[in-house]
């Protein structure tokens, strides 16, 4: 079986989109918890700080929690891990995150603006995979909200970055398939 049908493999790189083990710093008062704290774009920026920080502690529970029942992740891209991902999917996910990455993968906050049930978040991420390469990619995060949980949480990365450090390494290295 070749490594791209390894649903292990798959599911290693997919942690790595979907539950990035990142930090949730922000770089910008643009992230800073608003003043009027009763609006709801107040409510759903905090709402992204927190799921953020969840996934920052690779606590795949507690991100499921963050979704509603129908909740979904979207990667986009071509890449094996991109496609889409319901929230129950999520957890052996995000499990994975630290076989790619062991010493965690920080993921910093840049920007974040919200609009009614919109939160638009750019983001930076940084660490260290498990053959060596840096991961240095840039993220644009697009989180619906509703009552309070997240619906949606659509990614949009740099996806010739992740298949250079995640998947091109993987392909140089995986062994050859015998022939019958």
């Amino acid at each position: 079986m070749s490594w791209k049908n390894s649903n292990s493999l798959r599911a290693l790189l997919g942690a790595l989109v979907l539950s990035v083990g990142f930090g949730s710093g922000c770089a910008t008062h643009h992230c800073d918890k608003a003043s009027d704290r009763g609006s709801l774009e107040s409510r759903n920026k905090q709402l992204a700080i927190e799921f953020i920080a969840a996934i920052s502690r690779g606590d795949g529970h507690a991100v499921r929690d963050f979704y509603t029942p129908d909740g979904k992740v979207i990667s986009l891209g071509n890449l094996p891990f991109s496609g889409t991902y319901t929230r129950d999917e999520l957890v052996p996910v995000m499990e994975g995150i630290f076989q790619v990455f062991p010493q965690g993968l920080e993921l910093r906050i840049t920007d974040m603006t919200a609009e009614g049930n919109r939160v638009a978040i750019e983001a930076e991420s940084y660490g260290k995979s498990v053959t060596g390469a840096i991961y240095n990619n840039r993220y644009h995060f697009l989180l619906i909200a509703e009552n309070g949980k997240v619906k949606l949480f659509k990614e949009y990365m740099d996806t010739k970055h992740a298949y250079d450090v995640l998947i091109a390494p993987f392909e140089k290295t995986a062994p050859e398939t015998p022939k019958p």
